[in-house]
């Protein structure tokens, strides 16, 4: 199994050295034309393909999986909002509140916790999101739950063990659903403004797989490639040297 555009790619590619192989072996006819008495008035011959055409027979292995590049500065833009987030948290749960209000080994706690959280996050945030964006944020959601539970029952919190047990027994199964919620509008918020999805298709298209796949199910690309020729030329650049660059003919 391969991607659509790794097939097409590996076509141009063979198409691009079988073209320069050929190239190679006009030079050896161009020296024995030249060096031949009768051949040397002759024009030297060149195979040149202007268009190639190309049936390809594949079959769709599964659908387009979407996916969206998160760099350094995306993740971390998705980590800061999730550090603002859980340092709002207690703000927005009462029973929180009261817990660290009732027991300061939990406020110092959760105050620490912060870097933590935020760096935690970027480092496990994926280079290319392949994944649906609900189910990152609902990975996001059980991770920061994780954080939540490690200061609630950590001794440095002090919080006894009967109420921690209850409050993650009561509290947080909803915490959890909200943070998931909250976490994908997050991503939502800083994944709109970077570049639009791109999608990879994956495709069954040798003959050992295409033998098994019924008829129906085996579509055919129309491929033409035509030929754009390159020469080298010399060109003056923004710092006043001159360099080689290729360029159309």
């Amino acid at each position: 199994m391969a991607s659509l555009d790794e097939v097409v790619g590996a076509i141009m590619s063979q198409i691009g050295k079988g073209r320069s192989q050929a190239d190679l072996a006009t030079i050896e006819v161009a020296k024995l034309y030249r060096e031949h008495p009768l051949l040397a008035a002759f024009p030297v011959p060149r195979l040149s393909l202007d268009e190639v055409v190309i049936d390809l027979k594949v079959s769709m292995a599964n659908a387009p999986v979407t996916k969206r590049s998160l760099d350094l500065q995306t993740r971390a833009e998705i980590a800061t909002g999730m550090e603002r987030l859980m340092a709002q948290l207690p703000e927005e749960e009462s029973e929180l509140q009261n817990l660290q209000k009732r027991y300061k080994g939990l406020a110092r706690l959760w105050q620490g916790r912060s870097p933590l959280i935020r760096d935690t996050v970027a480092s496990l945030l994926p280079a290319e999101m392949s994944m649906g964006q609900r189910q990152v944020a609902e990975g996001l959601a059980t991770l920061l739950s994780g954080h939540l539970s490690s200061a609630l029952l950590s001794p440095e919190a002090g919080v006894a063990k009967t109420r921690s047990a209850e409050f993650l027994k009561k509290e947080l199964p909803r915490i959890q659903a909200k943070l998931a919620d909250r976490a994908l509008q997050i991503m939502d918020d800083v994944l709109k403004k970077r570049p639009p999805i791109t999608e990879s298709l994956e495709v069954l298209v040798t003959a050992s797989e295409l033998q098994s796949i019924p008829p129906e199910k085996i579509t055919t690309l129309h491929i033409t490639l035509r030929e754009s020729d390159r020469s080298w030329t010399q060109v003056e650049n923004g710092r006043g040297a001159v360099e080689d660059r290729l360029v159309p003919d």
